[in-house]
């Protein structure tokens, strides 16, 4: 029987047949192609299996084809095309097949599909070439579309292969089973064939190319008869397992003898997202984990020993790790084996949780019932109203009340006595009208009379009623404190009576300080008077001799009235403006004349980025800045004491807020960082022992401490990196003037060059110059500043360095030289005491402030230039 397809005449049988086999192997290759795509699935048998099944199946299905072809001339086949295009099917198709199952990329596999299709065109255009007895001619647009279809149909078989979720061999196979029929029909039907006459050459009949075709089916037999065992089983195991799962659970797989999965309903697969070609690889012990009690009882029904119910975690469910009660049902031939298990699945994920949470609240509530009652402290649970549900021994124990005459009656109504106060005993019975917690401390009676004190705390709760509901329920822990009241009120009596005693003793210090004052007056105008008269040496020795005695005395005197008043506290004096420079000036001027005795050096710094004024204390600031450079001078006795102003927080700017330390460092011996917080309370000094150096009662850091303390200011003591100390003090205070340009536009960018030996020293007044505007080069001595060089229209000489008449000439020789038109500023005390230096065109104090800096080096400027002038110009 003919049929004509797209135009070209075939006969039916043939045709069926070759649709059959390219369908048939066409599902066999794609099962195993899913397979491939997973690590347990990737044998070398697997990989020639899909070669040569995918190459023998189309190469048969295309020839089939052929041999029910019946063009208008003699059919022949020319031996070397018909057997070359088998081995371009076999490895073209195979190859790309394989390739296209083990890509990663999409991309991959979709190139990979087609190129399996552009392979099936090969082979078919190439078996066409070889027809011999006739000559072929090709349509372009035929061949091109019937090409296009079967690449674009075999990269769509790719794409279901992979998709999302389980995929579909049998659909990925059908499409392309569709691909080869399109190529091959769709070829054809564009195909002429013309009969020619001669001699042919090396061909095959069509009888012997039947052959040839029945011994690739015999050998594609195999894989078909696999395939369809297979289904078979697939089938056979679905209808068992489908009426188990009608009355056995919700999930339903099957496995075999060997527990390898055959077969699963669609609720497994949904729950675990395992497709079929992925379950064929794995166990009942790959996707089903038991407990370890339950391990040998689940090898044993996994093998099909007899039924059983066993708890399991179901892996790789998508929800989680969810338990299932996994009953298992062997099915048995005639003959008794096991043939296959079929594994019912419920889910009881929220009856374990439940179980759990029982045995949790179980466990919980045993727990609590021994802490209850082997707890000191007394435990009632009462109800909404507050009537005693349960009551703990330890509450019998306390109150003498048992627990029968306790329940069903309120507490406080058996406990509370005529002295337990009343607001306490409303604010507890408000709380538990309110259903809120409270925490108090009540008098309450024994069962005896005796009156006892207790802290009790209560807090809302529910309990569970044996119907599911929740009932409001109160828990209150109580415990005496009588004895801990008792010891409070002995602790404060001793507190009252100690501070009583301290100001007492501070009063007697007072006192006696002013008694002792006042006949040391009289000692002191005694000495005085005996100054006056004709004295001896030896007794002008004495006579210092107790001068100072009684100067020492006096000291200790005015420290010890000035600690009793800073302790006394009394009002602060009312915040005024501030400034940083003056306040400076009169904390260094009043240790200026020790510190010069000393030989000590004086320094300061100023913070260009504080603000001009601020509103503080400053009384109060002074005398403890006092303190800490009095105590500077006192225990240095090289180097230089400084004092540094620095905004350390806040804002220096109008309407703000600023944060000030003030520090005074020195060079001395420091003070041990054990005994850095001990410093600061009364009668304590940085050495304590007996053979220290420096006289003093330990009240100074006191006062400042107490000071500190009344302004609501911090104090500190931290080491020095260069060695010595640091005494610090921190305060807060509003902004009275804000932070200005500290740049003097008369002198801002002027070279100037800085000449003091004193490092510190030199440093402070190297910043102050540079805060002024001045670039500033610094030098130890008149050797360092010769090699500085450089053009300076200012010299900076700090004066101390120079001290007699041939050191200041041999300045003025060198300055001639280096800077001849330099405007020369002497800093030094004799500054201070307005003595000129010789050659200098303006001087000031030391330490050097910035605006006296400022102003004396414009005024030295100003005389240079004016010296300058010709006198014609004048």
């Amino acid at each position: 029987m003919l049929i004509d397809i797209l135009g070209a005449p075939h006969s039916l049988l043939p045709v069926l047949a070759a649709a059959a086999i390219c369908l048939l192997s066409s599902v066999f290759v794609f099962g195993e192609l899913a397979e491939l795509r997973y690590p347990e699935g990737a044998r070398p048998w697997r990989f020639l299996l899909v070669i040569a099944g995918a190459g023998a199946g189309v190469w048969t299905t295309h020839f089939v084809a052929m041999l029910g072809y019946r063009p208008d001339a003699p059919l022949l086949f020319a031996t070397f095309e018909t057997l070359g295009s088998a081995a371009l099917a076999v490895c073209g198709i195979g190859l790309s097949l394989v390739v296209a199952a083990l890509a990663r990329r999409r991309a991959a596999r979709l190139a990979a599909g087609a190129a399996a299709g552009l392979s099936v065109s090969a082979m078919h255009h190439v078996g066409m070439l070889g027809l011999a007895g006739c000559v072929l001619g090709f349509d372009a647009f035929a061949v091109a579309g019937s090409t296009l279809a079967a690449a674009g149909l075999s990269a769509a078989a790719v794409a279901v292969l992979h998709r999302a979720g389980s995929g579909s061999p049998t659909l990925a196979a059908g499409l392309f089973s569709l691909g080869v029929v399109a190529l091959h029909f769709g070829s054809v039907a564009g195909t002429t064939a013309t009969a020619v006459f001669g001699p042919p050459g090396l061909t095959l009949s069509p009888e012997a190319l039947e052959r040839i075709l029945w011994v690739a089916a015999l050998l594609l037999a195999a894989p078909a008869a696999e395939l369809a065992r297979r289904q078979l089983r697939t089938a056979r195991a679905a209808a068992r397992a489908g009426r188990a799962a009608l009355a056995l659970g919700e999930e339903v797989i099957a496995a075999g003898p060997d527990g390898g999965l055959r077969w699963a309903n669609g609720a497994f697969v949904r729950a675990t997202g395992l497709d079929a070609p992925r379950r064929r690889l794995l166990t009942l012990a790959d996707i089903l984990d038991p407990e370890p009690k339950d391990a040998e009882a689940f090898r044993a029904a996994a093998s099909g020993a007899g039924e059983a119910l066993i708890p399991v975690l179901l892996k790789g469910d998508g929800e989680g790790a969810r338990w299932r009660a996994a009953r298992f049902v062997p099915l048995r031939r005639r003959d008794g084996a096991t043939e296959e298990i079929v594994v019912a699945l419920r889910d009881i994920t929220a009856e374990r949780a439940a179980e759990a949470k029982l045995a949790e609240s179980r466990a919980l509530t045993r727990r609590l019932a021994i802490v209850a009652r082997e707890t000191d402290d007394a435990v009632i649970i009462a109800d909404a109203e507050g009537r005693a549900l349960w009551v703990n021994p330890a509450f019998e124990r306390l109150t003498g009340h048992t627990g029968p005459a306790i329940i069903g009656r309120r507490p406080g109504a058996i406990l509370q006595g005529p002295d337990t106060d009343p607001e306490t005993r409303a604010a507890i019975g408000r709380a538990v009208a309110e259903r809120r917690p409270i925490r108090a401390e009540i008098l309450n009676y024994s069962k005896s009379g005796e009156a006892y004190w207790i802290e009790i705390d209560i807090e809302p709760a529910e309990e569970e009623a044996e119907d599911g509901s929740a009932r409001p329920i109160f828990v209150a822990v109580s415990r005496e404190i009588t004895e801990r009241l008792r010891r409070e009120k002995e602790l404060e009596r001793a507190r009252n009576a100690a501070e009583a005693a301290d100001a007492a003793k501070s009063e007697f210090l007072a006192r006696i300080s002013h008694e002792l004052r006042t006949p040391l007056n009289g000692v002191t105008g005694t000495i005085a008077l005996l100054g006056l008269g004709s004295l001896s040496q030896e007794q002008r020795e004495v006579l210092s001799h107790l001068e100072s005695s009684a100067a020492r005395l006096s000291s200790v005197i005015e420290r010890i009235l000035e600690f009793s008043a800073a302790e006394a506290g009394g009002e602060a004096a009312p915040a005024g403006a501030l400034s940083f420079e003056r306040f400076a000036e009169g904390a260094l001027g009043s240790i200026a004349g020790a510190a010069r005795a000393k030989g000590l050096v004086l320094s300061a710094w100023i913070d260009p980025a504080l603000p001009e004024a601020v509103f503080a204390d400053e009384a109060r600031l002074l005398r403890i800045i006092s303190v800490f450079a009095e105590n500077a001078v006192k225990f240095s006795d090289r180097g230089a004491v400084g004092f540094a102003a620095r905004l350390v927080g806040g804002s220096g700017g109008r309407g703000g807020r600023a944060a000030v330390r003030l520090a005074i460092e020195d060079e001395g011996p420091g003070v041990a960082p054990e005994r850095r917080e001990a410093i600061f309370e009364r009668f304590e000094q940085a050495d304590g022992s007996a053979r220290r150096a420096q006289e003093g009662v330990g009240l100074g850091l006191a006062i400042a401490s107490r000071l500190a303390d009344a302004m609501e200011a911090r104090i500190g003591c931290e080491p020095r990196a260069e060695g010595g100390s640091v005494f610090w003090v921190e305060f807060e205070a509003d902004v009275a003037a804000p932070a200005a340009d500290p740049r003097c536009p008369r002198v801002a960018g002027r070279a100037a060059l800085l000449i003091d030996p004193t490092d510190a020293r030199r440093r402070m007044t190297a910043e102050t110059a540079r805060a002024a505007g001045l670039v500033v080069t610094e030098a130890r001595d008149l050797a360092m500043a010769a090699r500085a060089g450089g053009a300076f229209g200012l010299v900076l000489v700090e004066a101390g360095a120079f001290p007699d008449e041939a050191a200041r000439a041999a300045l003025m020789a060198a300055l001639r030289l280096a800077a001849p038109r330099a405007a020369l500023v002497a800093i030094g005390p004799e500054g201070e005491a307005g003595a000129p230096f010789p050659g200098a065109a303006a001087t000031l104090p030391s330490p050097a402030m910035r605006g006296a800096l400022a102003a004396s080096c414009a005024a030295a400027l100003g005389a240079v230039a004016a010296q300058q002038t010709p006198a014609a110009a004048r």
